[in-house]
Formats: C-alpha cells, sequence, structure tokens
C-alpha cells in the first residue's frame, strides 16, 4: 500500500510530472548515503596513511640523528684512546713522534673510522627503509582516495541503472 503511494521529485532533476515510489525514493536516499559513506571512509583512510607516512618520516630523521651521535661517540672515545696512549708512552719516555706510538695511533685511527663507517651505514639503511615506508604510506594514501571515488562512482551507477 505505502509502495502506491506516488510523489515528485524535481530537486534531483526528474521533471515535474516523474512520479517516483517511496522504494525508488529510498533507493535513492541509500545510495546517496553509500557515496557519502565511501568518500567520508576513503578521506579517512587516507588520513591514516599520510600520518603514518609522517611518523616514518620523523623515524628517518631520527635514525640519522642516532648514526651522527653514535659517530661523535666513536670520536671522543677516539680522542681518549688515543691521549691515554700518549700520555702512556710519555710516562716511559718514549718518544710520540715514530715508532710503536705513530703506528698504535694510526690503527686506532683506521678502527675508530671503520667504526664510524658501520656506524652511519646502519642508520642510512634504517633511514633509507623509514623514507620506503614513507613513500609507501603515500601512495596508499592517494590509492584510497580514488579507490572511494571509484566506491561512489559504482553507486551511482547502480542507482542510474534502478532509475
Amino acid at each position: 500500500m505505502a509502495e502506491s503511494l506516488l510523489f515528485t521529485l524535481p530537486s534531483i532533476g526528474a521533471g515535474a510530472g516523474t512520479a517516483v515510489t517511496l522504494g525508488s525514493a529510498a533507493s535513492i536516499i541509500g545510495t546517496g548515503l553509500s557515496v557519502a559513506s565511501a568518500l567520508s571512509g576513503g578521506s579517512q583512510q587516507s588520513a591514516m596513511y599520510k600520518a603514518q607516512a609522517a611518523q616514518s618520516e620523523l623515524a628517518a630523521r631520527q635514525e640519522e640523528l642516532k648514526g651522527r651521535d653514535q659517530a661523535d661517540k666513536i670520536r671522543r672515545s677516539l680522542q681518549s684512546t688515543l691521549a691515554s696512549q700518549n700520555a702512556a708512552f710519555a710516562a716511559r719516555g718514549i718518544s710520540l713522534n715514530s715508532g710503536t706510538p705513530v703506528s698504535l695511533g694510526a690503527q686506532s685511527k683506521n678502527d675508530a673510522s671503520y667504526d664510524i663507517q658501520v656506524a652511519q651505514f646502519g642508520s642510512g639503511m634504517s633511514a633509507a627503509a623509514e623514507r620506503g615506508n614513507a613513500a609507501q604510506n603515500r601512495i596508499s594514501a592517494k590509492s584510497a582516495k580514488i579507490s572511494s571515488y571509484g566506491t561512489a562512482a559504482t553507486s551511482l551507477y547502480k542507482m542510474g541503472s534502478l532509475l
């Protein structure tokens, strides 16, 4: 009985004489809600991916700072080691300009240089991985938006085929 009740919907482009049943009106309203939901969900998902990308960028910067901090600690340790070696040789009256003190100092510098390179390489790789995650999250954010447009368009197409 309610389905036989007819009314017009000129506000959605239907002519003044077009009759729409309550079922059709409910279908139009449902489709409108479906479109709004798809677009809103896509926006929310996109925002989530963008936030994750920002977190990954921050993690990348933290990894770089961690590598610099490790390198600085190694340099300070090298300076302390060289000072201790020089003091020990000088206390024994050994010349610091040739022989064992020079070769030991050179070896300490080489070891520290290697340790610095390893620390910087490790932090650089971790930072690059985080930047890769950030890039992937930015792509996912765009995909979520595009997908929501597709879902909304499909809903509108289905509604058009019902009318």
